[in-house]
């Protein structure tokens, strides 16, 4: 089945060029950027991370909804359909930026 890429600290929003150029493309593309917790006079609004899933033409891609957002990773799934065949891939990252602690291994 093929998925082109699973992507993590993609630095994005859901209108960055390089996504609506991925669509434009005829890529599927479903992400989750991070929420930006920028300050309202910077520039720039896009937040460092986020998580996407890239599949070339003619594989369709389904987001699936996993329920609560974890707050330990970042993580977006998506069904991946092409033919007959489907199924399910999750993209997961813990980012660097914090340090490791217990709830991730229990999230």
């Amino acid at each position: 089945m093929p998925v082109s890429m699973l992507l993590c600290e993609t630095c994005h929003d859901a209108d960055t060029v390089a996504i609506r150029r991925l669509r434009a493309e005829g890529y599927s593309v479903v992400e989750r950027a991070r929420p930006c917790t920028c300050r309202a006079d910077e520039s720039l609004g896009v937040d460092h991370g986020g998580v996407a899933i890239i599949a070339a033409a003619g594989v369709h891609l389904l987001p699936v909804n996993i329920g609560q957002q974890p707050t330990t990773f970042e993580c977006v799934a998506a069904r991946v359909l092409s033919g007959s065949s489907s199924c399910v891939v999750i993209a997961v990252c813990r980012p660097g930026s914090a340090h490791i602690t217990a709830a991730f291994f229990a999230s």
